[in-house]
């Protein structure tokens, strides 16, 4: 919403406005009703989030919503919306984000490859979206013969995806 006000309060149009004592244009209010023309389609048969975007999606795809629980997940057709990072990471709170971080490896990212490992899902997709970039995993029953490929550290992942920061002068 910022971002937007920024661009708006430095558009030629709002300034012309502004310049011939008119309010000007700084604001988008975005509102929630009206109608779909096609309902979303949603890539699994349930959807665990928190987040009320993701739980609108999918009740209006019509289907079964619930909170994330790994248990779940695994057992069936799962789109999981982890989103307990974004206020960590907009706040840049990096001790609450990395707690945050490990937690998800304990509870989500260590049970999903050992049940990989042992043939209990054949595929599996992580998208982790970023303010540079976004990294997209895929992982297919296949995988599991490429016993030789060493697995990627977590630092190059995040190279691979964004760029670092670009330098001020």
């Amino acid at each position: 919403m910022n971002e937007a006000q920024i661009v708006l309060h430095n558009h030629p149009r709002s300034r012309a406005r502004d310049a011939a004592g008119l309010r000007p244009v700084n604001s988008v209010w975005l509102w929630g009703a009206g109608a779909l023309e096609t309902p979303p389609q949603s890539p699994a048969r349930q959807v665990q989030a928190t987040d009320p975007v993701s739980i609108g999606l999918a009740r209006a795809a019509g289907v079964q919503v619930g909170a994330p629980d790994p248990a779940a997940a695994l057992a069936g057709d799962s789109l999981v919306v982890l989103d307990a990072l974004r206020k960590p990471a907009q706040q840049l709170d990096l001790d609450t984000w990395r707690r945050g971080l490990e937690a998800m490896e304990r509870d989500w990212f260590g049970p999903l490859a050992a049940a990989f490992r042992a043939g209990r899902i054949d595929s599996l997709r992580l998208t982790a979206p970023g303010d540079r970039g976004t990294l997209h995993l895929e992982l297919r029953a296949s995988e599991r013969w490429k016993f030789w490929r060493k697995p990627y550290a977590f630092d190059a992942l995040l190279k691979s995806v964004a760029p670092a920061p670009m330098q001020l002068p």
